[in-house]
């Protein structure tokens, strides 16, 4: 029996060898655990207390069955498993803690670099769709009320100026310039200006009349010139008709010099009659030219007095504001001046004295529109980052860094570079006028748990959960299995050895008692 005994005993000693490695390595990987999360770097203190904790474990897988079945009270016999649990997963958990760092060690730039892109790459797309939408309801409402600033200053501003000028002749212009495309739109626009009707881009009209005025007075100056010219000719031949006359009064009569006087007399008044005729279509035309000059002046003029009203001065405004939204990429900063500069004008109108109720109520109005332009420019800055982001340059620029074992200032670096984009992000959808939506807290909060998760120095206890938590979890839970197994595999096969030595000696309490 004796021989029997010692067999089983060595049928074990290989499980117990195995377990004293296991309490081993378990001790040393506890103890770094702990020396890199609780102690920085005393890995003394870390040492002392991963065995003690061995030691108490092993103690405890010897001890726990019988004290477990010699306790009477309940409340003991949970404290009595509690303190293991303990034990186990204080031990367990630290190994762990030092296995699964240590194992992404080479790897976690490589996984994380793929999830913060495909993170951001989302994001840009969510970010785009939420800025299109609100610039899109944002637009409309700004060109509402544009509209109907426009439509007030039309019907309630004064027209005095407007209601006591003079306009010019309009069909006399039109008739004039009937092949003239530019001056014809002009001669429209005069008349818009006559029946009180708001009209922009008067800064061009104006500059197109100045040419045209520039190009008659030119055509006058051509035509007095040809006059002088043809003056000058008749002049001459007069002189000469005379002379010859004089010359020819004194020849007798029926000579050939006589007639060849006479020929060149009547020659002399041909070409004076064809003078005559070309310097009267000149005089004219030149009168002509003057009147419809004149006409042109004057049309100038009432657009200029009129554009400078503050009703025209506004309407333009506004009018080119609402050119400026509708570019494919709208150019905020100056719709932005001049809604400025239409601020400026009704602020003046406001410290006139007299009745300026009307001028009050469409400040009221233009305040609400200049809220709404200031958000169309926080969305059109959230669009110009988004098109930025689109070209990639910060996915390049961190992919070029991930490497194995990277040094502690590469993933400072990398990780300063991810950090950075991703508080650029936030600041574009804390400028959308949708930053309160469901929607858009979404992204906001994701955002968030990847800056807290991926892009923060977190301690080793912290980061270990995070590699059990995050898609790629696989060498984490491995690694979970692995120290969990090397702390409980003993109480388990403790307990089967328990189990097969209690069977054991009920067997050999059972056998014959043979008599001598």
């Amino acid at each position: 029996m004796s021989t029997m005994r010692e067999k089983k005993n060595y049928e074990w000693k290989t499980p117990r060898i195995s377990w004293g490695i296991f309490a081993i390595i378990s001790a040393i990987t506890t103890s770094l655990g702990m020396c890199e999360t609780f102690f920085d770097g005393n890995y003394l203190a870390g040492v002392f207390i991963a065995i003690a904790i061995q030691l108490l474990l092993i103690w405890m897988n010897k001890k726990i069955a019988k004290m477990y079945s010699e306790l009477s009270t309940k409340v003991l016999k949970r404290l009595l498993i509690a303190m293991y649990m303990a034990t186990v997963l204080w031990s367990t958990g630290f190994s762990f803690v030092y296995i699964s760092n240590h194992v992404y060690s080479s790897v976690f730039m490589r996984d994380d670099q793929e999830l913060l892109t495909k993170a951001y790459q989302n994001h840009i797309a969510s970010l785009k769709e939420a800025a299109e939408e609100d610039f899109t309801q944002v637009l409309d409402t700004v060109i509402g009320e544009i509209s109907q600033l426009q439509s007030g200053f039309t019907e309630d501003s004064g027209t005095e100026a407007v209601d006591t000028m003079e306009f010019p002749d309009f069909d006399a212009l039109e008739q004039w310039f009937a092949q003239d495309a530019e001056m014809l739109q002009i001669i429209c626009k005069g008349r818009d200006f006559e029946q009180g009707k708001p009209v922009g881009g008067t800064e061009n009209l104006l500059a197109v009349m100045a040419n045209k005025i520039d190009e008659m007075e030119q055509k006058k100056q051509d035509i007095e010139t040809k006059r002088n010219e043809v003056e000058g000719e008749i002049n001459d031949a007069k002189d000469n008709i005379l002379n010859w006359s004089i010359e020819k009064y004194r020849i007798r009569a029926g000579t050939t010099q006589d007639k060849e006087l006479g020929k060149l007399i009547a020659e002399e008044n041909n070409k004076l009659t064809t003078l005559k005729t070309q310097n009267s279509q000149l005089k004219t035309e030149l009168n002509e030219l003057n009147n419809i000059l004149q006409e042109v002046c004057h049309l100038e003029s009432c657009i200029l007095v009129c554009s400078q009203s503050l009703e025209s001065t506004i309407s333009s405004k506004f009018a080119r504001i609402l050119v400026l939204l509708g570019d494919e990429e709208p150019d905020m900063e100056e719709a932005e001046q001049l809604a400025d500069e239409i601020y400026a004008a009704l602020s003046i109108k406001l410290e006139e004295g007299g009745d300026n109720t009307i001028y009050a109520e469409k400040m009221r109005e233009y305040l609400r529109l200049k809220q709404h332009l200031n958000e169309l420019k926080d969305i059109r800055t959230a669009q110009e980052y988004c098109m930025d982001a689109a070209e990639g340059k910060t996915i390049l620029n961190t992919e070029s860094m991930v490497c194995s074992y990277p040094t502690e200032e590469v993933k400072n670096q990398w990780r300063h570079m991810w950090n950075q984009e991703y508080i650029n992000m936030k600041a574009s959808l804390l400028l959308l006028p949708s930053a309160k939506e469901k929607t858009v807290q979404k992204i906001n909060k994701s955002i968030l748990w990847m800056q807290r998760s991926l892009l923060t120095d977190l301690n080793n206890i912290e980061r270990a959960v995070y590699y059990l938590t995050c898609p790629h979890s696989f060498l984490a839970w491995l690694a979970f299995l692995l120290a969990l197994f090397m702390d409980a595999s003993p109480i388990i096969f403790m307990a089967v050895q328990r189990e097969l030595k209690k069977k054991e000696n009920i067997g050999i309490g059972r056998e014959p008692v043979i008599a001598l």
